[in-house]
């Protein structure tokens, strides 16, 4: 008995739900958009498949659907273009070794000697606005040396000079040579010690006689920060003030350039010299 009323139960639930699948309404021209076709269902077990136009956003935002998102616009620049810019980018350019070795027009001659005039084997002391390098030390206190020396962190007022690296304990570390030796000026005749300043360079001029060489030494050395740990210096002494006692160079723990130690014709009128913080003396100029 319980049978027959299970199966009356199946055949009633059959009856119902084919009287209800003919009634539902079927979901037809719903259209679910790609880049390449368009998907049409017309009934709930059959699907076609047509390649259609892409809708317009207007379209799509009309139908309830979000709009397309952009396409990305095709990259101009080559391939190879780009790598290279990227390998470009992280490469950096090596730490120069040291400034221009072309000298500047040589600036003014001073003639204010307000260092010396009269002094013998003396040095002074200059505080500046900007720290000057020598080789790898700097400092913004320079010394000067009427016996044509220039150094920082020291000073000295030695009169004899010696080849480079020198021994002498009383010379100092860090020093430019630009014409070492024993000096001395006359202030009758306008000779001394001239040196100036500004916010990013200083001038320095000496303007005596060399008592060993016997001849007019006129020199001009020049330091501006635009080409830091070089000095240039500009020779306007007379043809017997050639250099022949005189040491020219610079030195630095363990670093020195000797460009000449006592030999004549090593500079005259006319002569300009570029000491390079990397090591190097660079001539230009007669002689």
């Amino acid at each position: 008995m319980f049978g027959i009323k299970l199966v009356g139960v199946i055949f009633t639930l059959i009856q119902v739900t084919a009287a209800i699948l003919p009634n539902t309404t079927a979901i037809s021209h719903q259209v679910a958009h790609s880049s390449e076709e368009s998907i049409i269902i017309t009934s709930p077990t059959k699907v076609q498949k047509r390649h259609a136009k892409p809708l317009t956003n207007a379209e799509r935002m009309s139908a309830g659907m979000l709009p397309a998102f952009p396409k990305v616009l095709e990259r101009t620049v080559p391939l190879r273009t780009r790598k290279q810019y990227k390998r470009n980018s992280k490469r950096q350019d090596p730490a120069p070794s040291g400034g221009s070795t072309t000298p500047p027009t040589e600036p003014a001659q001073l003639t204010a000697t307000d260092l010396a005039s009269t002094d013998d084997d003396n040095v002074f002391s200059r505080a500046l606005a900007f720290p000057v390098q020598i080789f790898d030390r700097s400092s913004s206190t320079l010394y000067i040396s009427t016996n044509g020396l220039l150094s920082i962190n020291a000073g000295t007022s030695s009169l004899s000079n010696s080849a480079l690296p020198t021994t002498d304990t009383n010379i100092p570390s860090y020093a430019v040579m630009p014409f070492w030796e024993d000096l001395y000026y006359y202030e009758t005749s306008g000779g001394g010690v001239s040196f100036r300043s500004d916010d990013t360079s200083f001038n320095l001029r000496y303007y005596g006689t060399s008592l060993n060489e016997d001849g007019v030494v006129d020199i001009n050395v020049y330091y501006t920060t635009s080409n830091p740990g070089i000095f240039y210096t500009y020779y306007n002494s007379d043809n017997t003030a050639t250099g022949s006692e005189a040491t020219i160079g610079a030195q630095g723990k363990p670093k020195y350039v000797q460009y000449d130690y006592r030999a004549a014709n090593s500079v005259g009128p006319g002569t300009t010299l570029v000491t390079n913080g990397d090591g190097s003396v660079t001539k230009s100029g007669s002689i």
